[in-house]
């Protein structure tokens, strides 16, 4: 009979904690296999094609990061309010920056982009495409039906029609699933003991399981994602290594919140410090198996990139999560995008970011 994954002799082996940082030679061998290289694989290859220029603000004489910031944070609040999808507004985010990465944009047509993209966004994403009217009125009409039609054809034209990219979405929405199922996989025994539901949705650190604490879990990772891609700095890595420092951080900070409970033998507590080191190699093991990543080292850059973040305000509402089931399915509630009214107050502070 194989070896069971990660039993608990694995994972407090003195031998193992004696090193923090684990190194791939290291992992231990079991059977867990991800269900989406295939679709991982494809967003890798989409990402080569798709890639907005890192430097492309180097070469705007007019418009800046902040304004960038303003614009993507107020196409949030569109989103929001014509009830789109998250992949609408990433796939927004893309067309925004490829367009910016081959062509000068003026300020006093920023908002016209910006509004353009998102409107090509619902075309290609959603079932139903707001009128395009409500697009100008969301402007104010500064933007007319005309401007947006106008702006439309420049836009697909210079992207070569190209609409169809991997997103940041994708990756985080994805890699989330396949972590709540390695947790399933590796805590197989112990959720099989637990009679407590409610203790066991507190302390196994999932995020797409129709329970309030994966929720909230969920909620703050979308959180994160928008207010990281509002700094354009975030094309300074790949796509996946920026969801992958995502995930990191979360579930370090949820098993953390939970004083490593899941961790605990005849309700005694473990030591912290051994517990952060048994969570560093379960995402090692899951990253290895899932996104190509060998080693952790590949992450900390991106992961040093998001403690700019560490602070930002989480806003997490139930009110809508206690309605699901009445008007959607819970994954089709989960796809609607949210809006965080701290975003611009929060970014524009932080050191690193550049007017």
């Amino acid at each position: 009979m194989s070896k069971k994954v990660l039993t608990e002799a694995d994972l407090f082996s003195d031998e193992k904690l004696e090193n923090e940082q684990a190194s791939s030679e290291e992992i231990i061998e079991f059977e867990w296999k991800s269900k989406l290289k295939t679709y991982f694989d494809n967003l890798y290859d989409l990402e080569t094609i798709y890639k907005p220029d890192s430097n492309y603000f180097s070469r705007q004489p007019e418009i800046t990061l902040t304004m960038r910031a303003m614009l993507l944070d107020w196409l949030l609040e569109v989103s929001v309010l014509f009830h789109l999808k998250r992949e609408t507004y990433y796939i927004t985010l893309s067309t925004l920056d490829r367009y910016l990465s081959h062509t000068n944009a003026r300020k006093k047509e920023l908002q016209l982009i910006g509004l353009t993209c998102l409107y090509i966004a619902c075309k290609r994403e959603e079932i139903i495409t707001p009128p395009i009217i409500d697009f100008s009125k969301a402007s104010a009409e500064s933007c007319t039906s005309q401007d947006i039609k106008q702006m439309e054809n420049q836009i697909l034209h210079n992207l070569k029609w190209q609409m169809y990219p991997g997103t940041f979405y994708n990756w985080l929405n994805a890699l989330l699933e396949e972590w709540d199922e390695y947790m399933k996989y590796v805590f197989a025994d112990y959720i099989q003991s637990r009679q407590n539901t409610l203790d066991l949705q507190r302390v196994l650190v999932t995020f797409k399981q129709k329970d309030q604490f994966s929720y909230e879990r969920f909620h703050e990772c979308m959180e994160l994602l928008d207010i990281c891609t509002l700094d354009y700095g975030v094309y300074k890595f790949y796509e996946v290594r920026v969801v992958a420092g995502i995930l990191y951080m979360m579930v370090n900070r949820w098993f953390r919140l939970s004083k490593y409970e899941i961790f605990a033998s005849n309700d005694e507590e473990q030591d912290e410090f051994e517990c952060s080191l048994v969570v560093e190699k379960l995402l090692n093991q899951f990253f290895v198996s899932t996104i190509q990543i060998q080693s952790m080292e590949q992450l900390f850059p991106a992961i040093q990139f998001l403690e700019s973040f560490r602070n930002f305000p989480f806003h997490t509402s139930l009110e809508g999560f206690r309605e699901v089931g009445i008007n959607k399915s819970y994954e089709e509630f989960l796809a609607y995008q949210t809006h965080n009214q701290d975003n611009l107050e929060f970014i524009v502070t932080l050191p690193n970011f550049q007017s």
